[in-house]
């Protein structure tokens, strides 16, 4: 059997911020009462309590993602009489409607990513609508034939914390369940993802190698937890040196 590294997609092979900032501007115009509540909130940092879901912490606000729309949550919820998960559903309608109205930026070295499918087989494996990714990847000038794209993966989605790690709920069946899938067609499959809540917690609470590309707002319980369980980190390209030189592998 083959091994395969599985990629996450926003933030960690291409940009997000100017995706989220336009959907952001959207739901200010929508929902008028939260515009200066927002800029305030991010001028001040503060921060929201995170991505809730079913009452389940299922991500910390740990990126420019979770950030910045976990505010919009919590004041979408205020300003409408929500509960928190209706305003994460209306917020992810419109991200999702306008995903590819503006271009996002490559941060991943596509020479070496190439160089490394010549050596295991890459997936990206993605909450965004797998005809957005395809679309955004061909427009880029990504090499489509070399990966194969898994979307809709929902790994927001939580059912319990029966499994945790640092108490975040590693109970996320939709994205399990792609991950089992892929676990049958390979021998060793490593999880590559920049936000360690939402693409990390579930493969580690199935034994899975991941290796996380922190940034900024990376919390310090994050931090520690990897550097303390040696896990690999760095940015997207250094994880690219250190999978190529092993050949696909971390140990």
């Amino acid at each position: 059997m083959s091994n395969a590294i599985v990629f996450d997609w926003d933030g960690t092979i291409v940009s997000c911020e100017e995706k989220i900032d336009l959907a952001i501007t959207k739901l200010c115009k929508q929902f008028p009462a939260i515009a200066k509540p927002y800029k305030d909130s991010v001028a001040k940092k503060t921060f929201s309590s995170g991505w809730v879901r079913k009452g389940f912490t299922a991500s910390l606000p740990e990126d420019y993602f979770t950030y910045h729309f976990g505010i919009v949550a919590e004041l979408i919820a205020k300003a409408k009489s929500l509960v928190i998960d209706s305003a994460w559903s209306v917020i992810l309608s419109t991200f999702t409607e306008s995903y590819l109205e503006v271009n996002s930026r490559i941060l991943i070295d596509l020479g070496k990513l190439y160089q490394l499918a010549e050596h295991v087989n890459l997936y990206i494996v993605s909450n965004s609508e797998i005809k957005n990714i395809k679309a955004e990847a061909k427009s880029l000038g990504i090499k489509c034939g070399v990966i194969t794209f898994v979307g809709n993966t929902k790994k927001y989605n939580v059912a319990g914390v029966e499994s945790s790690v640092i108490g975040i709920s590693a109970n996320r069946p939709n994205y399990q369940a792609t991950l089992s899938r892929l676990q049958k067609k390979h021998e060793n499959i490593i999880v590559v993802g920049d936000n360690f809540s939402l693409d990390l917690v579930a493969p580690i609470a199935m034994g899975i190698s991941v290796a996380y590309v922190p940034n900024l707002l990376s919390p310090k319980i994050i931090i520690r937890y990897v550097k303390k369980n040696c896990i690999p980190h760095g940015t997207i390209n250094d994880i690219l040196d250190i999978l190529i030189n092993k050949k696909g592998s971390l140990s």
